[in-house]
């Protein structure tokens, strides 16, 4: 069994998105039935181990604006209404209950 090259897995997995079944697969690319659906099934494992976009932590400084309009300068910061309610979440989720004033020194009068 010949190796597969890219254009070939990658036809393989574009038809198999688009509803076709591995026996048409392999009559339309002139493979081996073995070939299309070890193909398919590692295409599949590889789906279900990547992780969807909407589970990835949205941060705040990726939704502001940080690009001018007219000359497209990256020396501006603001911030979005989005950004600020990722921030104000983020800020109700976090440890509050930690004491920062042990840190600060402050001689007695």
């Amino acid at each position: 069994m010949p190796k597969l090259n890219k254009t070939q897995k990658y036809a393989i997995q574009w038809l198999n998105h688009n509803g076709s079944d591995a026996e048409e697969i392999s009559k339309e690319l002139n493979l081996s039935l073995d070939q299309v659906s070890a193909t398919i099934e590692s295409n599949a494992a590889i789906k279900d181990s990547t992780p969807d976009k909407k589970t990835t932590r949205t941060r705040a400084s990726n939704l502001m604006i940080t690009h001018t309009s007219g000359k497209k300068i990256n020396s501006v910061a603001i911030m979005t209404k989005e950004a600020s309610e990722v921030g104000d979440e983020s800020r109700k989720k976090s440890n509050s209950s930690t004491n920062q004033s042990k840190g600060i020194f402050r001689p007695k009068k």
